[in-house]
């Protein structure tokens, strides 16, 4: 592994407490560290969550860029149903990927799994449009209705703007007008 140009880590936590495993690591670490070489390392903790991790570790991990990756938002997951979409040129009507970017929250391949059985029942009834019931039936194994979902502020800003006729905007204003106020308390 020391004469690689990139060195992909998933699950680093594995590691702990695994001491030979941890010093063949730490010495290929540096070894490509000290070769200019890139170290791509994933964990479902940030390193100084990782108490038992040692603080030789914990440093040179700390070094680079460390980020964490949430779960798309609900704009990012119609970004990305529709640029999936135009990838596949298939025309999908915004109910449908409103419908699957809102019960679809954890990750992107369940969001492209749920497109792609769309896909696969227009392919096969060799249909140009679904409809949204039909949506809803295709994917009622993959979005189940019993299934909690998360609720977000974005969520309830929605719901209470449309309970309400008023826009999401106006509520989050700093207008004072007496049709908003409610809204607003309830938001």
């Amino acid at each position: 592994y020391r004469n690689i140009d990139v060195l992909l880590i998933d699950d680093i936590q594995f590691l702990i407490g695994k001491p030979s495993t941890q010093e063949e690591f730490f010495n290929t670490f540096n070894a490509l560290l000290n070769s200019g070489k890139s170290i791509v390392i994933t964990s479902d903790k940030h390193p100084k969550l990782m108490k038992e991790l040692d603080e030789r570790y914990r440093s040179r991990f700390n070094q680079g860029l460390v980020v964490d990756v949430q779960p798309p938002n609900y704009e990012t997951r119609m970004a990305i149903i529709k640029k999936y979409a135009e990838t596949m040129n298939v025309n999908v009507s915004y109910d449908i990927i409103d419908y699957i970017a809102k019960n679809i929250q954890s990750n992107v391949r369940e969001i492209e799994g749920a497109f792609n059985l769309i896909y696969a029942r227009m392919k096969m009834n060799e249909s140009e449009s679904i409809t949204l019931e039909t949506a809803r039936e295709i994917l009622k194994d993959t979005i189940s209705p019993d299934r909690p979902s998360i609720v977000t502020p974005s969520i309830i800003l929605e719901a209470v703007s449309k309970y309400y006729n008023v826009t999401s905007s106006d509520i989050t204003s700093k207008k004072r007008n007496a049709e908003i106020v409610l809204p607003r308390q309830i938001f």
